[in-house]
Formats: structure tokens, sequence, C-alpha cells
């Protein structure tokens, strides 16, 4: 993805859930490569997911990134976007990695760690 777009990651069940089914989800560091920083999403976002702020500059894995997702009644799957910023600074690629979590924020044996990679502007 080229940065000033969002990274989106998709949450799906295999059939419509009967309750709202809320899905425990955190960024993990990477584990190759640049992390996208707290400074390279957008700030009401950041805010809004973590209650925290993008100063000081820190990987994202360090904003305290632990979120519900909810996938309503009648449906299959929720969208989890991340509004990356642009800016003219020439930067590696930069990346985030998101992980199912048991209800403690600890990552689930055995699941996918998708990583969402953000590249410069052309």
């Amino acid at each position: 993805m080229t940065e000033g777009r969002p990274l989106a990651w998709r949450l799906s069940v295999d059939a419509p859930v009967a309750v709202d089914l809320y899905e425990p989800v955190r960024v993990l560091p990477v584990t190759e490569g640049a992390e996208l920083s707290t400074k390279e999403v957008d700030p009401q976002w950041l805010k809004e997911w973590s209650r925290d702020v993008p100063d000081p500059e820190r990987p994202l894995s360090d904003a305290h990134l632990w979120v519900w997702l909810h996938i309503p009644p009648g449906s299959t799957n929720v969208d989890f976007e991340v509004p990356t910023v642009g800016d003219q600074v020439a930067e590696p690629a930069e990346s985030m990695r998101l992980a199912l979590t048991d209800r403690n924020a600890e990552p689930l044996p055995g699941r996918p760690v998708p990583t969402g990679t953000v590249l410069d502007e052309p």
C-alpha cells in the first residue's frame, strides 16, 4: 500500500453471527524491516483507537493498540482500517502486524499474524 492510503484487514467468520461478536486484536512488533510509527498514522485515529498520542514518535506496537473489533448480528465480517499519513521523506518500506488475541491481549497460538506494508508515494 502507498503511504497516505489506509492499510486494511478484514476479519471474517463462516456464517452470520446471531449476537454481537467482539474479537480482540493487537498490533505486534514487526519481525523484519522498519515498523510503522505513531507519526505515520492519522493522529485522530490513533487517539480514538488507543487513547494515545503521536509524540514522542515510537513504533506503533508501543502505542497500546489493543482493540475489540465488532461483528454485528447478521454479519460475517468487520473491516479494520489504519489511515496512514503521506509525507515527502524518503523511507524504507514500513510495516505493522496484527494478531488475534485472547482476553488478556496475548496472541492466539497457531493463528495467522498478517503484516501490512506501506511504501513511499510514487
